[in-house]
C-alpha cells in the first residue's frame, strides 16, 4: 500500500505539470492563431483601402472628364455639325461611365446614386440645348451648351465631385 502512495505522490504532480504545460501551450498557439488572423485582416483592409481610394480617384477623373468646356475641346472640331456634336457628347459621357462602372463596388450606394444622377442631368442638359433649335450650327450649339453649363445651378457635376471628395476623406 505504501508503494501506491509513493506512486501517487509522483503521478499526481506530474499529471498536474503536464496539464499546466498543455494549457499554456494551447493558449500560446491560440494566441498565435489570433495574431495571424489579425495580420491577415489588417492586410486585407489595407488592400481594400487601396482599391477604394483608386475607385474614388477614377470617379473623380470621370467627373472631370465630362466637365465642360474640357469635354467640348476634346470632342468638337470645326467640321462637325450640331447633331454630330450632340451625339458625340452623349456617347462620350456614356462610354466614360461604362468604363468606370465597376467602381460602384467600392463606394457607397448613396455616392453611386449621386454620380448616376449627375451623369443623367448632364445628358439632359445636352439634349435640352440641342432640342431648342435642331437646325442650329455646331458653333451655336456649342456656345449654347457652354452658356447653359455656366448657368447651371446647382451644378450636379460639381456636387458629385464634392461628394466623392467627402466620402474619400472619410477613409483617410
Amino acid at each position: 500500500m505504501a508503494w501506491l502512495i509513493d506512486l501517487a505522490k509522483v503521478i499526481i504532480p506530474m499529471g498536474l505539470l503536464v496539464l499546466v504545460v498543455y494549457i499554456l501551450v494551447r493558449q500560446f498557439f491560440q494566441g498565435q492563431i489570433r495574431l495571424k488572423a489579425m495580420e491577415v485582416q489588417r492586410d486585407r483592409k489595407k488592400d481594400t483601402l487601396e482599391l477604394k481610394l483608386n475607385a474614388y480617384e477614377r470617379l473623380a477623373l470621370y467627373l472631370e472628364r465630362i466637365t465642360f468646356p474640357d469635354m467640348m475641346m476634346r470632342i468638337s472640331s470645326a467640321e462637325m455639325e450640331a447633331y454630330t456634336l450632340y451625339t458625340a457628347l452623349l456617347m462620350t459621357i456614356q462610354k466614360e461611365f461604362e468604363h468606370n462602372l465597376s467602381q460602384q463596388v467600392y463606394i457607397s450606394e448613396n455616392l453611386w446614386g449621386i454620380i448616376r444622377l449627375a451623369k443623367q442631368d448632364l445628358a439632359n442638359l445636352i439634349t435640352e440645348a440641342f432640342a431648342e433649335d435642331e437646325k442650329q450650327t455646331m458653333e451655336e450649339y456649342r456656345n449654347r451648351l457652354i452658356k447653359k453649363y455656366a448657368e447651371w445651378s446647382p451644378n450636379p457635376i460639381s456636387m458629385a465631385k464634392s461628394a466623392v471628395r467627402q466620402e474619400a476623406a472619410l477613409l483617410l
